[in-house]
């Protein structure tokens, strides 16, 4: 990544985050898609974040809703559960909720801005539909384009849409979705663009963890493009849709929408009436439990904690080094999927420059990253056993040699990651190792026998070297030294890490057939002939490789 380290301290010298304040988003839903993105949020430092949703916290909601799952009781509304949090994580940002569908009729006109961002982070295409609608009366009110985000996810992929809306699109009924799914005879269809927006193959489906904290990260990439544009060559927006699923071969799918044509009829299909039962068998438990709140009669209880019960993972012990940008967003979602035991080695005392990257470190500045993100991931899951390391990893640990299923490299100095790399192939163990720049990112991983290790194409002598005749000395070249980090590429590759580590982990190595011996890569600035910037590189053995790593059975 050394090749973009100028562009990108260019770029980082044009952020600016007084503009960024200003910034003004819609988000409507309360599960993990919209946790994860109100965490970037003030982690971007978005000034106004204006929270929409009906959903109570019950002793059924999915522990994955981490911002949720920190709470202590149910039957509230889990809006105000996330604003709580999102206080805490960044004091600055003004959240506002309201315990309703999205209407534009709750903003005022303090909350305009010159770019209007709605983002629909629900798996309910009535309520992305509503969106639509609302977007279109803003649009003709305003005389502006709105931007119009989908994003939905379920346990294995996930995908994000947008349209721009603007004035010149028809004007149609809040109601034309509802009356159109309901007539099951209808044959008519709708075109591709809104199609795409409705996303309706996540109807009904849980959200996942990882897939939702990979998307959200698109999604907030999507927001700071739009509320501080740097250049127009390599600072594109998205319009169209992005698919992602570790299960593909090309892991992510773009797909460009040809133009902001105006809907014309609703696709009917077998799961329309499916989806009409589930929705009215929804709101009426909803109905009787606010009820019940509103007459007092309903007793709010401690959580009763989720049982984390995939047994393919249940007694995996895994090792996270390093939960700074990138750890951070490791460690939360491998607890998300109820590792067995998650070790964390960590040496660093939390400060404030952390906390805009390293969203579960609020009201912990002066305390140790490990330890401190312990007592965090214990009260999302109690059942995983975390054990907390406050110090490097360093050479007595390559001695001893503890077996584990599966390690992140999650550091940021060559040194750290050669040492690593050793301790991997010593003990023979899986290694996933991520790294970030300002607006890049990139993955590889070691498999015994499958891959080549990082010793193989590494010219480690050369990259720590440079390292500290850079930094001084070897332990001061770590990321308070890299130009400013805009949020995105520490969740983009720590979610894309843990959902990879898990096929790993199970040695599900079919999955991951078409990543094998190649480097991940994200360029948030590349130009559009890379379409959205994602890309694969094989890996090659330097010249003067001499490491046998790959003969290992």
């Amino acid at each position: 990544m050394e090749e973009s380290t100028n562009l990108n301290q260019q770029i980082s010298n044009r952020i600016d985050f007084n503009l960024i304040k200003q910034g003004s988003v819609v988000v409507v839903g309360s599960e993990n898609i919209a946790n994860y993105l109100c965490a970037y949020l003030c982690g971007l430092g978005i000034g106004e974040i204006h929270l929409f949703n009906q959903d109570l916290v019950t002793a059924k909601s999915s522990s994955s809703e981490f911002l949720i799952a920190q709470s202590e009781s149910y039957y509230e509304r889990k809006i105000d559960k996330i604003e709580n949090i999102v206080k805490q994580i960044n004091k600055d940002v003004n959240i506002t909720t309201f315990f309703s569908e999205f209407d534009s009729a709750f903003l005022d006109e303090s909350s305009a801005t010159d770019q209007t961002i709605i983002i629909d982070t629900t798996n309910n295409p009535l309520s992305k539909y509503n969106c639509y609608s609302q977007a279109k009366q803003i649009s003709q009110i305003s005389k502006q384009e709105v931007h119009l985000i989908s994003a939905s996810s379920n346990l294995d992929c996930a995908s994000i849409s947008k349209l721009l809306i603007t004035q010149s699109q028809k004007k149609h009924s809040r109601n034309k979705l509802e009356r159109l799914v309901q007539n099951t005879q209808n044959k008519k269809y709708v075109d591709k663009n809104m199609d795409n927006l409705l996303l309706e193959e996540y109807f009904g489906k849980k959200q996942g963890s990882y897939t939702s904290c990979v998307i959200s990260a698109l999604v907030a990439d999507e927001i700071r493009k739009i509320v501080n544009p740097l250049f127009v060559e390599s600072n594109k927006e998205l319009l169209g849709r992005i698919d992602f699923s570790i299960y593909s071969d090309k892991l992510f799918k773009y797909s460009a929408h040809k133009s902001n044509q105006s809907i014309k009829s609703i696709k009917l299909n077998q799961s329309n009436q499916k989806m009409i039962n589930l929705l009215n068998k929804k709101n009426k438990t909803e109905k009787k439990i606010h009820k019940k709140l509103k007459n007092n009669k309903l007793r709010k209880n401690k959580f009763k904690n989720n049982k984390f019960k995939n047994s393919k993972i249940k007694n995996k012990k895994i090792l996270v080094v390093g939960v700074g940008g990138i750890g951070t967003y490791v460690a939360l979602n491998c607890a998300l999927f109820g590792y067995g035991q998650i070790d964390i080695y960590d040496g660093d005392i939390v400060e404030d420059h952390n906390l805009n990257r390293q969203i579960l470190f609020y009201n912990s500045i002066g305390l140790n990253k490990a330890d401190s993100i312990k007592q965090k991931l214990q009260k999302i899951n109690s059942f995983t056993q975390i054990n907390s390391y406050p110090t490097y990893f360093g050479k007595n640990e390559l001695i001893r040699g503890k077996k584990y299923d599966l390690i992140f490299s999650c550091v940021d100095n060559w040194s750290a990651r050669k040492l690593i790399s050793e301790y991997s192939v010593k003990t023979k163990t899986p290694l996933i190792n991520g790294s970030v720049t300002t607006f890049d990112c990139e993955l590889d991983f070691f498999i015994p026998g499958k891959t080549l290790c990082h010793n193989c194409y590494n010219p480690y002598s050369e990259f720590i070297e440079s390292e500290i005749e850079n930094n001084g000395s070897e332990e001061s070249a770590s990321c308070a030294d890299r130009p400013v980090n805009v949020v995105m590429p520490n969740a983009f590759v720590g979610g894309l890490m843990s959902g990879i580590g898990e096929l790993v982990s199970t040695r599900n190595y079919k999955s991951l057939s078409a990543i094998i011996n190649k480097k991940i890569n994200y360029r948030s600035q590349k130009k559009d002939q890379y379409k959205f910037g994602f890309e694969k590189e094989e890996r090659l053995c330097t010249s003067n490789c001499d490491c046998d790593c790959h003969k290992f059975a």
